[in-house]
Parts: C-alpha cells; sequence; structure tokens
C-alpha cells in the first residue's frame, strides 16, 4: 500500500518556485507516494490537472486576497486559527497520513500542531526564503509565537539553503535539501544571436527588483548598444499588478518600449533561456533561486545579485552588489558581451539533478 503524504502550500499550484519543486517530487515518487495538498488560495491554477492525474486530492482553503493593504495585514494575523482548524480536519477525514510536509513558512507551526494531534508520524517545515524578522511589536510575537511551534511540532527542518534555514529556523541543526531541475529540459544549448539579450524570470515585485533590471538595460542602450531585456512572469497580487504597472510607467517615460518584451508565466523556459545570451538576476533576498540554475543548465552566464546564496554557482555566476550604480552592472556585462557575443558555456549542474535530489527526500520520507 501507498504512503500518503500532505503538502500544505502557501499559495496554489501556479507555476513558481515552491510548486515547481513539489511536482518534480511527486513526479519522481507517485509511483510509490499518494500526494495531496493544502492550497492557501483557492482559485484553480498552473499544476492542478497535472497534481489531479497522479492521484492527489487539492484542499482549497480560500484566504483573503483584496486590495485592502490594511486589511491583508490584520488577515495575516488572525486566519491562523481558520488554518489549523481546516488542517486537522482534512488530516482527520482523510488520513492516515504518514508524513505532513509543510511549505508555508512561520503557519508551518499551526500545521505542524495539527499534524501531531492527529498523530502523523513525520512532521516537516520546510524553509523557501530569506525572512526579515524586524517590524511593529505584535509582528515580532508572531515571529516568536509560530517558530515555537514550529520547533515544538516539527520532528524535521529542512531548507532549500544555509541562509533559508537560518532566516525562519534561528539555528544550525537543520537540513539543506537544494532545488532540483530537470537537466534532460535544461542542456546545453548553443547561442547564435548576435545581439546582447538579457532575460529575467519570476514573478513581479519589489523583492525580484525588476525595475533594476530595466534601469540596467536603460544604461546599456544609452551606449548605442542593441540590446533587449526579455521579462517572463506574471503578477499574483494587487501589489504585484501595481509594481507591474510601475514598471511600464517607466517604459514609456524612458522610451524603452521597443527593447522591452514581456512573455508569460507560463511560457517554456528552457526555450526562452536558449534564445538569451544572459541571465540578470538582482533579487533583494532569495531562499535559494532555481532560475540561475536552470539558466547554467543551458549554458548562460547568469548576472546575480550578491543577496542570493553563493551555493548556486556552478561556474557561470557573476555576483554584483546592489548597492553598485547601475553602471557597474551594465560595465560588467558589457564587457563579458564584448569579449564573448554572449556564447552558452557547459556548465556542470548535476548536483541539483531531480535524481540526486530525489535521494535526500526519500530519506525524510522514511521511503528509502
Amino acid at each position: 500500500m501507498k504512503k500518503k503524504i500532505l503538502f500544505i502550500c502557501y499559495n496554489n499550484l501556479e507555476k513558481g518556485g515552491i510548486q515547481n519543486i513539489l511536482m518534480n517530487i511527486v513526479r519522481s515518487l507517485s509511483d510509490i507516494v499518494t500526494f495531496d495538498i493544502v492550497c492557501l488560495d483557492a482559485r484553480k491554477a498552473f499544476y492542478d490537472n497535472e497534481f489531479e492525474k497522479y492521484g492527489g486530492k487539492i484542499f482549497r482553503l480560500g484566504k483573503y486576497d483584496g486590495n485592502s493593504t490594511k486589511h491583508a495585514r490584520l488577515d495575516y494575523y488572525i486566519r491562523g486559527n481558520y488554518l489549523y482548524r481546516n488542517v486537522k480536519k482534512i488530516l482527520k477525514n482523510n488520513g492516515p497520513y504518514e508524513c505532513i510536509h509543510c511549505n508555508n513558512a512561520l503557519e508551518s507551526g499551526l500545521c505542524l500542531k495539527a499534524a501531531y494531534e492527529c498523530g502523523v508520524p513525520i512532521r516537516i517545515a520546510h524553509s523557501h526564503t530569506v525572512f526579515d524578522g524586524s517590524g511593529n511589536v505584535l509582528r515580532r510575537i508572531y515571529f516568536k509565537s509560530y517558530r515555537k511551534l514550529i520547533h515544538k511540532y516539527a520532528t524535521q527542518l529542512i531548507g532549500c539553503s544555509v541562509q533559508a534555514c537560518k532566516s525562519l529556523f534561528l539555528c544550525n541543526d537543520v537540513n539543506v535539501i537544494p532545488n532540483s531541475i530537470d537537466l534532460s529540459k535544461f542542456q546545453y544549448r548553443p547561442y547564435n544571436n548576435e545581439n546582447l539579450k538579457l532575460i529575467q524570470i519570476g514573478t513581479f515585485s519589489e523583492n525580484k527588483n525588476q525595475m533594476f533590471s530595466l534601469q540596467v538595460l536603460k544604461e546599456i542602450v544609452s551606449r548605442n548598444i542593441n540590446a533587449t531585456l526579455v521579462f517572463v512572469g506574471r503578477t499574483n497580487s494587487h501589489h504585484s499588478q501595481m509594481y507591474f504597472e510601475k514598471l511600464n510607467m517607466f517604459i514609456r517615460e524612458n522610451k524603452l518600449n521597443e527593447y522591452i518584451i514581456f512573455l508569460p508565466g507560463e511560457s517554456d523556459v528552457s526555450s526562452c533561456l536558449a534564445e538569451s545570451s544572459y541571465l540578470i538576476f538582482p533579487s533583494i533576498k532569495e531562499g535559494f533561486g532555481i532560475v540561475p540554475i536552470e539558466a547554467q543548465g543551458v549554458g548562460l552566464r547568469c548576472f546575480l545579485s550578491d543577496s542570493v546564496p553563493r551555493e548556486l554557482d556552478c561556474g557561470g555566476c557573476v555576483f554584483l552588489s546592489l548597492g553598485d550604480d547601475v553602471k557597474k552592472w551594465a560595465d560588467v556585462i558589457i564587457k563579458d558581451y564584448c569579449n564573448t557575443r554572449g556564447v552558452h558555456n557547459r556548465y556542470d549542474c548535476s548536483r541539483y539533478s531531480i535524481e540526486t535530489i530525489m535521494k535526500e527526500y526519500r530519506k525524510i520520507y522514511g521511503i528509502e
């Protein structure tokens, strides 16, 4: 009889970093494990049909997603009881589960508590990002109390990087499991375009920092270099949409329209990378960031902010400070382009292959 594992996902099964990780696990282990998932966003999404194809159930819990920042912040603090009660109900009515794998940051503590009370033996908290623990008194109390729940009820603490683990768990007794990629999809492909073509992939947000990329592009084209910047991504909230509109305003005001291409988040990422000369990745913070691994698999050199974990470097990463003027970023990119014309190279990304990483998940799920 197959083991049963329940995932908890902060949003829905839209195409994104955490969702890609979970789908890699499902595709790799569905022959011996039945995976169900709780999504804290009731909207149907990109991976729903594929997830259900493997025999799993999707439990959708709605959450407030309106336009009021004040209301959204209030909801952030009070929805915990709703989450706890519903996860406990799902565990009781659909179990028994051998494992719960929580991917919803601090709120994992509530789900782990519910799992403990339902007798789930393996209870995993998984950190995917870097947190800012500062803020008002209420926020600091929230962080402290939820961390206590995680440490009390989790049997395993894992994270995608050392930074992500320390940020959420504030301890060193953790298991770092990097994100994985399908190397069959992200194989080396030669680049045959003479023009400088930058690409950035990710949800439109202040953290992904697409505005900085636009400023770098503006500096590059001001030097009469034929360059293009491709954005692959989507908006996922009201704030994300507002940021996207801000980007478009900057593009119009600086007459950059002819140098910018927007592609939807559902685009074939490997093909988009293959048609680009460089990845630009100026994130303000990152728990891991799978896109630079995918880019290096295809052969791109990557220009990343120095807040991105160094573990991502497979030989093709250049780390730059966001504190530097955009001219510095433009200088480095142009110099490399003049020397190489953006030609792709072969980088060894095998340590991030699905086959390698799934061995670690087999261990923590108890299915060696």
